[in-house]
């Protein structure tokens, strides 16, 4: 197996110019970092092109049960330096494993099944990746971004979705117009702290939508052609709204109890 000590070598340039939004978009490939979304990325069998690791890695009992799996989904496989493991990751202890991953491709979005969630100009990285892994968990059909939003490939996005971006279909930068006809007559719930109507009064075992706005602003002027009902998550303390993953978080674990309960 080939073992590479340059920071200079092509294949090290490449995998580190996916840190950069307009290549990976280009390249319709992105970085998953640590052996929990390696493992992540073998187990949705994702294209994966190229594979690097660290000899500490391969000698530890996780990279043991990875390295094979590796081997057998890309003949791109490298033992790199440690100096180079730190060139092309994106943490500060790199875990000692990284894959370059092809972007999944879903098909177009539909009128949701259960529960469809639209987040509206997110700048936060680590709020996208934590709303990523909330909607995979709580059922989500798919995750529409508008433009504006982080881009949910980049690498803390990744990490903080845990893994989210092999099972749950995101559709980034879509606008407004287009978003209406996917939503089609389903029911659209935009989160709002000064609504009237609480987030548990709604039947979300219904198809339904839910808009978050992002962190800064909330929903922009947009959500207007969806003609979204206002609901609020109720506090009792002085606190004006909660951060943007929190509510989401909130509101779809809701979601997901209310149609548990209807099954059960």
């Amino acid at each position: 197996m080939i073992t590479i000590t340059s920071t200079a070598n092509p294949r090290v340039k490449y995998a580190r110019s996916l840190h950069r939004q307009n290549v990976r978009e280009r390249e319709r490939c992105f970085i998953a970092e640590g052996a929990r979304l390696v493992a992540d990325a073998l187990q949705a069998r994702a294209a994966i092109r190229e594979a690097f690791f660290a000899e500490e890695f391969a000698a530890s009992p996780m990279g043991v049960r990875l390295l094979p799996l590796l081997q057998q989904a890309t003949n791109a496989c490298f033992v790199v330096s440690p100096a180079v493991m730190r060139a092309m990751a994106d943490t500060v202890t790199p875990q000692g494993v990284l894959a370059v991953v092809e972007m999944p491709t879903w098909p177009p979005p539909k009128r949701p099944r259960r529960i469809g969630l639209i987040l509206d100009e997110w700048r936060d990285p680590g709020n996208l990746g934590t709303a990523l892994r909330t909607a995979e968990a709580a059922g989500a059909d798919w995750v529409i971004l508008t433009p504006g939003t982080v881009d949910p490939f980049s690498p803390k996005v990744v990490r903080a979705g845990m893994g989210a971006h092999f099972r749950l279909p995101v559709f980034p930068d879509r606008a407004w117009d287009e978003i209406r006809q996917v939503v089609g007559r389903a029911p659209v719930y935009l989160a709002d702290a000064r609504a009237d109507l609480p987030y548990d009064r709604v039947d979300w075992t219904r198809p339904s939508v839910l808009v978050i706005g992002g962190e800064a602003r909330g929903a922009g002027e947009g959500v207007r052609t969806v003609e979204a009902t206002p609901i609020a998550i109720p506090m009792m303390g002085c606190t004006e709204s909660l951060n943007a993953a929190v509510a989401a978080s909130v509101i779809l674990m809701e979601a997901l109890r209310q149609r548990r309960c209807k099954e059960n």
